[in-house]
C-alpha cells in the first residue's frame, strides 16, 4: 500500500494529484492493494466504464 505523508497544504495536494486521473489511480491502489479482484467471482480482469467511472468484471460483469 502507498504510504504517503499527510498532505497539509493545498499546494502539496495539487502536486501529489495534478489531475483527476492521478486521484483515481491513488484511490484504486487503496481499494485494491493487490490489484483488482472481483468481490463476486474472484476474477482479476476488468474493464472501465468511462461514463460512470466504475470498474466491471470481465467474467461476471459485476460493477
Amino acid at each position: 500500500m502507498d504510504e504517503r505523508e499527510p498532505i497539509t497544504r493545498l499546494t502539496d495536494f495539487f502536486e501529489a494529484f495534478p489531475d483527476e486521473r492521478a486521484c483515481e489511480e491513488y484511490l484504486f491502489t487503496l481499494q485494491f492493494p493487490n490489484g483488482f479482484i472481483c468481490p463476486r467471482c474472484g476474477c482479476r480482469s476488468f474493464g472501465r466504464i468511462r461514463d460512470r467511472r466504475e470498474l466491471q468484471c470481465h467474467d461476471c460483469a459485476h460493477q
